[in-house]
This record gives structure tokens, sequence and C-alpha cells, in this order.
């Protein structure tokens, strides 16, 4: 006897099949209920695969369940880049090379065509955070008491030294060796071409090595 019969035998010889077809639509009118319930609205010639159709119903409504949630914990903003108005884009691209070991994941012309904009990042972090460089800015005059800067994590103090006397050397280092208490560590800091401040350090509880550095 098929569930989609109008009519159910009502002869002695099929008690059964009457039975089986009221609790068939029973069960059935319950499906129904949980899929109006999760928003979907089956037309009648899908009965048949209700069961099946319910249990994606309810992944789909888990599913969107979490992806609310995720939406939800990721509701704080997230640093994604800092933007440098460098005078020569050439120049800063060589520094963070040279000094930060970063690449360049980006490089697109800007709006009247007479220059690029170029974002770097290190390698593995591309998604992450990038430094965006955009050209003909104004070198940055900092001031002696003017601490600020971009902060990159070495993985050793012999690093910082060997990053601070390369400074030195090519007359752009900023601050010297310095030893401080936890959290800040032992840096140096160096200018980059644009004259941003470009610190490297060892000890903080960031970044490489942060695990070694922990209270």
């Amino acid at each position: 006897m098929s569930h989609y019969n109008s009519t159910v035998s009502l002869t002695q010889g099929q008690p059964c099949l009457i039975g089986f077809s009221i609790k068939w639509l029973v069960e059935e009118s319950k499906i129904l209920n949980e899929v109006s319930s999760t928003g979907y609205r089956p037309m009648p010639h899908h009965a048949t695969g209700l069961k099946s159709f319910v249990g994606r119903c309810r992944e789909d409504s888990e599913g969107k369940r979490r992806m609310n949630a995720t939406k939800s914990e990721r509701a704080t903003p997230s640093l994604t880049h800092v933007a440098l108005h460098v005078p020569v884009v050439a120049e800063s691209i060589a520094f963070f090379e040279a000094y930060c070991g970063m690449r360049v994941t980006l490089d697109r012309p800007t709006s009247d065509g007479t220059g690029s904009v170029v974002w770097m990042a290190e390698p593995g972090r591309e998604r992450e955070l990038v430094v965006v460089l955009i050209p003909d800015g104004t070198a940055r005059r900092q001031a002696d008491n003017d601490y600020s800067h971009l902060g990159f994590a070495v993985g050793s103090r012999e690093e910082v030294d060997a990053l601070a006397e390369r400074a030195s050397g090519q007359g752009c280092l900023m601050w010297e060796p310095t030893d401080e208490a936890y959290p800040v560590g032992y840096y140096c800091g160096v200018r980059a071409p644009d004259g941003t401040c470009v610190e490297f350090s060892y000890g903080q509880p960031l970044g490489m090595g942060s695990d070694n550095h922990l209270e």
C-alpha cells in the first residue's frame, strides 16, 4: 500500500497496513511541525523524504547557529594594517625587506597612475597584518622624546645587537640597545627611510619567544 494513496483499505485482511498508515501519518505530522519550526516549507511531493530533509534542516540550523556565534565572537575590531605615507616607496620596501624580513604581497597603481601603493607582510602572516606604503609622503622628524614606533620581536639579544650594529653603520640607529624591566625587555630603535622609528626587541611577552617571558 502506498503512502500516497488517498484511500485506506478497511478489509479484514489488512489491519496491519491500516495501523502502519496511521502510525506513519502521526510520525510525519510531527516531522512536518519540526520542519515548520525551522522556517522551511517543503512541497507536498517531498513527503517521503521528510526524515532526511529534517536531518538537513537540523544541520543547516546548527550551521547557522555556529556562524552567528562566530560573527558575535568577531564583533570586536581586529588590527589588519598600518599605513605609512612615505617619500619614496622603493626605499621603504628595501628597508622592511632587509631589517624586518617582510615581503611585498600587493603592488597596485595609485589612482592617478603616477606611483604604486604597496602592501608588505611577514611570511605566513599575509592575511593577518600588513604595512601599507603610500607614495609621495613627507618624511617624519621624530623628536628625541617621541617614542612612537613600530615594534618587531626577534629571537635573541644577539639579534638586537646585530641589527643595532648594522643600523649604526648605516647612520640610522635611533636608540642604542637598552635593557629595561619586564615587559619592555632588551631593544633598540632604527630609523626607517621615511623617519618612522622601528623597534627590535627581545624579552617582551609578545611575538617570537614570548612563551619564555610571561609572568
